[in-house]
């Protein structure tokens, strides 16, 4: 059987985008909101289509092969329409009926009369067609103001021009028409403009763009030769440790099954390598192209690029980056990309192709550092040049929100919604159902819209009266909200007392009928309306830089109400500075993510503390059975122990002076049985300086206390953990969930002690309630969904900070009666079985000193 000639793959849009971008970074407008403009979009996109008649083909796929003499280029996709009359005379009426077109479409353009390659309006291509001809239709959804187009956007036309010279290609090489459907999502208006076109015209076009694209080409088919071919000879970098060899044979039989796999892998495991190693094989055989390795925290970032420096010094070759934010890689003191504020802005799109080239010629590992000083080299922004070279690398390691954030997402992999052979490794995936649900949420704070109100320099497109109508509807809740207060309590008491309907709106929420949703909402988008049609025509404003902000804000806010459903809850409620927001709350991210997840073959979710498995099973997808394995802790059990202390408290209703001084107690009695670093960890800021107050009357010892701060900068932070690991009598006071409760390594006696003082259930308020209301109707544990696993996780992965070696040897102490009940204790990791004692304040000393003694 005949080898299959190597095939290097795009689609038509990426190569126009990619090899015909030119021009400036200009970040002062923005780009639309991608989940408003993909769901409007859509809805413009099979109105036009529905409407356009028998003559009409919606949706024609193309696939074009240029043979090269190594391999072949196929490029494909799929064209909005093609319009095939079946005579002479071509009418389309049905889009005048469907689209209020502007009066002056229907008047022609002077300027239209050179050659037959000049715009002009729909309506006189309709009544004057000159000869049998297939016309291509690209229709796309726009926010401009379609007065202020005057010709259609170069890139949007040569990915027309592309699809009519497929056509012209299959059918004869036949002249072909072009044209370009602009429909403003907002207003349904519709502007058209029509190009005609020979064969020979649209063959040096496509020509040209192959030209530009085949140095890309070249590097894609040596590149890929080059990297499966190490990645064959490769060798796992170390000897195995136990167990290991087993997660790596069936993390890989996941991938090669294209399945989604969750791992519970204690510390010590090495999941680390365990996951990329396979996945790396697994592109080597072809079971993938590319490898996503997310986390949410730069210490895994770090530990995960070193992992692929490692094996390619241990003879792999692979193009990896590592993405970086904005704020850390940009090269001016202030962040403004704008071409009159920046020169890395000015004309970067001319330039970074050849800066991105260059840099891939000379390296195979790209950090922050490698990025920098080549941008600043070839006078490109280090950011977007960071997000460029992604296009090219097989590795891409990179925060969770540049593949699930619908505002962050690396457009170049996801926007055109198709799967592709991608793999996500999802590192401390504990943490990607908090960040899922804000990544899905919204919220509107009235004071907002009213103090841009007040800061609005202009009254054009009537944005005052939009503004004066959202607030009207929020004014109309509130009062809706107090009818509802005042019922739910004593009118009389509520009326002399305004504490009483605040602690009543500090503790409930109010959810609007479908009218009073559907008026609020007709608000938000007038509001939106009239501020893109500012922006759009320059208009001079000041404050620009908060009213944009706001701008983004409410457009995302419109964005996510279109697709907020059974998974979401839309209400108001008031926070602490007594202000009144609206919120569309996604209580269960799983569907958003899910769609996110297909856009791969293969998704591992890894985590020391998965725990329970099925709550985020249930919560970070959608497939029905995804695999699951749990990894044994690799670390001598008798190395650690867990104290449980149940004679102190840190429910809420049992809180007081007397406790607070018992958990200090119990610090001082610990750290004083053997001398070294510890740390304690708290459920608040109030609650640990409530505790640290006894502590500071009652311990007499010479240890250097520290304590975390609400705001710690990087460098406050590498001062923090430096101190462990110079010093050998630390205590840390510190908040579960915080910097220091995750994603830090202190090994051998830099940490010998954790102390958890409290279950870290999160603090009751409306949000928590709705959650556990949401997952009671849904028949689940609601409060455990709620409460008790998001406070279990934080409190496990604190205790994971002590043993991070095989080595290491320390104490977990537990300080809350609630960890004896089996609903808190059900959540305790298998290795801690039989290593668990109870304690109380009388002998916890003494039980601490025998197990360091024994």
């Amino acid at each position: 059987m005949e080898t299959p000639r190597p095939t290097i793959e795009i689609s038509v849009r990426k190569l126009v985008e990619f090899v015909l971008c030119y021009g400036d970074i200009d970040d002062r407008i923005g780009s639309v909101d991608p989940v408003k403009a993909m769901q409007e979009g859509t809805k413009a996109h099979q109105k036009i289509q529905r409407s356009a008649g028998p003559e009409y083909h919606a949706e024609v796929p193309f696939v074009y092969y240029k043979n090269y003499e190594n391999y072949d280029l196929k490029v494909s996709g799929r064209a909005d329409g093609v319009i095939i009359p079946k005579d002479s005379t071509f009418s389309n009426d049905d889009d005048e009926e469907n689209f209020a077109l502007e009066d002056s479409l229907a008047k022609k353009d002077s300027t239209a009369k050179k050659k037959n390659n000049k715009a002009k309006s729909i309506q006189e291509f309709d009544t004057k067609p000159t000869e049998l001809i297939v016309t291509i239709d690209e229709i796309k959804g726009v926010y401009d103001d379609l007065d202020l187009l005057s010709e259609p956007k170069p890139l949007h036309i040569a990915q027309a021009k592309c699809y009519a010279f497929f056509y012209s290609e299959q059918h004869g090489k036949c002249d072909m028409s072009v044209r370009m459907t602009y429909v403003n999502l907002d207003t349904y208006k519709v502007r058209y403009f029509l190009f005609n076109f020979t064969y020979d015209e649209l063959n040096a076009f496509f020509s040209h763009v192959l030209s530009l694209y085949k140095r890309w080409s070249d590097f894609l088919f040596e590149w890929q030769i080059k990297r499966n071919e190490s990645i064959q000879k490769l060798k796992f970098p170390y000897d195995f440790r136990p167990g290991q060899k087993d997660l790596i044979s069936k993390i890989y039989y996941s991938i090669s099954k294209e399945k989604i796999l969750f791992m519970q892998a204690p510390t010590g495991t090495g999941k680390t390598l365990a996951t990329i190693f396979p996945s790396v094989k697994a592109i080597g055989n072809t079971y993938a192209s590319k490898l996503f390795y997310l986390t949410a925290k730069n210490v895994t970032r770090n530990v995960a690029f070193n992992a692929f420096k490692i094996l390619a010094e241990n003879g792999l070759s692979m193009k990896s980056v590592m993405i970086t934010a904005k704020e850390k890689l940009c090269a001016n003191t202030e962040v403004k990309c704008d071409p009159d504020h920046c020169i890395y802005a000015k004309g970067h799109f001319d330039r970074v192709n050849d800066a991105v080239y260059d840099l891939l010629m000379g390296k195979d590992m790209f950090g922050p550092e490698e990025i920098s000083e080549h941008a600043k080299a070839h006078t490109v922004c280090p950011y977007y040049m960071n997000l460029d070279l992604s296009r090219w690398c097989d590795a891409i390691v990179c925060d969770y929100n540049y593949v699930f954030d619908p505002n962050a997402a690396l457009s170049q992999f996801f926007t055109e919604g198709i799967g592709q052979d991608f793999i996500f490794l999802i590192d401390e995936a504990h943490n990607l159902v908090e960040r899922g649900r804000e990544m899905y949420s919204a919220s509107l704070i009235k004071e907002d819209v009213l103090k841009i109100k007040k800061d609005i320099s202009t009254t054009a497109f009537g944005i005052v009266s939009a503004l004066t109508r959202l607030n009207k509807e929020f004014l109309n809740i509130k009062k809706s909200f107090e009818n509802q207060a005042l019922e739910s309590t004593d009118i009389a008491t509520a009326k002399k007392n305004s504490q009483v309907l605040e602690k009543y709106y500090e503790n409930n929420a109010y959810f609007p009928d479908s009218s009073e949703r559907a008026d609020f909402e007709s608000a938000v988008g007038r509001v939106i309306y009239a501020l893109s049609q500012i922006f759009e025509k320059k208009i001079s404003l000041e404050n620009e830089d908060e009213i944009l902000e706001f701008y983004f804000n409410i457009r995302f806010f419109d964005s996510i109400s279109t697709i907020a459903d059974s998974h979401y809850k839309f209400y108001f409620s008031y926070d602490e500075e007594k202000h009144l927001n609206a919120h569309l709350f996604c209580m269960d991210p799983s569907k958003n993510i899910q769609e996110h997840l297909d856009m791969g073959v293969s998704t591992v979710f890894f985590s020391a503390t998965l725990i329970p498995m099925e709550y985020y099973k249930r919560l970070l997808c959608l497939e029905k059975k995804p695999y699951a394995l749990f990894a044994e802790s690799t670390f001598p059990p008798e190395n650690k122990k867990i104290f449980i202390g149940s004679d102190v408290t840190s429910l809420y209703k049992k809180r007081s002076n007397s406790m607070y001084r018992a958990y200090s107690d119990y610090i001082i009695k610990i750290i004083n049985s053997r001398h070294g670093n510890y740390m304690a960890f708290f459920p608040s800021y109030g609650f640990m300086n409530e505790v640290l107050n006894y502590f500071y009357a009652d311990f007499s010892g010479n240890a250097e206390i520290l304590v975390q701060e609400s705001s710690m900068k990087e460098d406050d932070k590498k001062a923090f953990l430096s101190t462990f690991e110079n010093k050998q009598n630390v205590i840390a006071f510190s908040v579960s969930g915080g910097a220091f409760s995750e994603g830090i390594d202190l090994t051998g006696d830099s940490l010998i002690g954790v102390i958890i003082c409290g279950a870290a259930l999160p603090k009751y308020s409306v949000r928590q309630k709705i959650l556990q209301d949401y997952f009671n109707e849904n028949s689940l544990d609601g409060f455990s969904y709620a409460y008790i696993y998001p406070g279990m996780n934080k409190v496990l992965q604190a205790a994971g900070r002590v043993i991070r070696t095989d080595s290491d040897c320390g104490i977990i102490v537990l300080l809350d009666e609630r960890f004896k009940y089996s609903s808190y204790k059900n959540n305790f990791p298998p290795d801690w079985d039989g290593h668990i004692e109870n304690v109380t304040r009388e002998n916890v000393k003494e039980r601490v000193r025998a197990f360091w003694d024994a």
